[in-house]
């Protein structure tokens, strides 16, 4: 922006944006929200402000919505707020290593699409290779797990095993990358859980429930996606913010009083069927000694 470069300016705020913020960051940090919420609302304040000479509404009420109402002492509009200075705490070694995760996280969409694998699917291992694949094996385990969605990583120099009928890959000059497509009953199970917990996701979502309000569940599937739901119930719960998952047959499905507090839809995928309620959990009573102290 200082050489007048706005076209430039633009297409690097669109990039960070979709692929660095969206894409990466917020994809991979939602189930640990609480422990990122810092970080994130620092970004939202610092993109708020410089968005606000290409996007002044939408900047306004990013300010509004989610700095100023934080920030008690913050301006009145985003356009009275400093411009960001450059940051001080760039770590380019960090951001070079994020990089190289990224990559692979491409290779392991790219993998995945070939094989015709679902990236809501578990699968066992990942084989990474790179210069420094061992040392990024290690320190970012848990973020490499997540991005590509396996249970357990190894690495080093280059790939072996990955033309066995197994095991699918990609390479790119500076990484490659191989997955264990096989299917154990367990995996499968996960899977189908997994696409499960999206769904309910997306009809939270279309049926304007808040984000973090705890519902109830009622399920009726197909024997395999019952089990699945079983077995994962944990994780199901946990994803969906769901206090309590109930089984119903198709006869509960008639009118009731209580029926009428749900609202209900079904869902078709990997040859199971599903159709699910939900339902906003009361709040708790108050505690009657807190409410007479007080």
């Amino acid at each position: 922006m200082e050489q007048g470069n706005v076209g430039d300016a633009t297409r690097l705020l669109d990039r960070f944006i979709l692929d660095e913020l969206d894409g990466w960051y917020l994809r991979l940090a939602r189930p640990q929200t609480s422990a990122t919420a810092p970080t994130l609302r620092k970004a939202v304040q610092v993109l708020s402000a410089i968005l606000s000479p290409f996007a002044p509404f939408l900047a306004e009420e990013l300010f509004q919505k989610l700095v100023r109402f934080e920030r008690i002492e913050a301006p009145a509009s985003i356009m009275l707020e400093e411009w960001p200075p450059a940051s001080e705490a760039q770590a380019p070694d960090l951001e070079m290593d994020m990089a190289l995760l990224r990559k692979w996280g491409t290779l392991g969409e790219q993998v995945r699409a070939e094989a015709g694998i679902s990236p809501r699917q578990p699968l066992a291992l990942a084989r990474l290779a790179a210069p420094k694949a061992e040392r990024l094996a290690v320190e970012h385990a848990e973020l490499l797990k997540a991005a590509l969605n396996v249970q357990a990583l190894q690495a080093g120099e280059g790939l072996s095993g990955e033309a066995a009928p197994d095991w699918c890959s990609a390479v790119l000059p500076e990484a490659a990358l191989a997955l264990d497509i096989r299917l154990t009953p367990e995996l499968t199970l996960a899977g189908l859980a997994a696409e499960f917990i999206q769904r309910v996701l997306d009809f939270r979502r279309r049926s304007e429930f808040e984000p973090g309000e705890p519902i109830r569940l009622f399920v009726n599937a197909t024997p395999r996606l019952a089990e699945a739901i079983e077995a994962c119930r944990s994780l199901v719960m946990a994803e969906t913010r769901c206090s309590d998952i109930q089984r119903f047959d198709d006869e509960s499905l008639q009118p009731s009083a209580e029926r009428e507090k749900r609202v209900f839809t079904m869902a078709e995928f990997d040859g199971e069927r599903v159709t699910f309620g939900i339902e906003r959990c009361a709040p708790p009573e108050p505690d009657p000694k807190k409410t007479a102290r007080s």
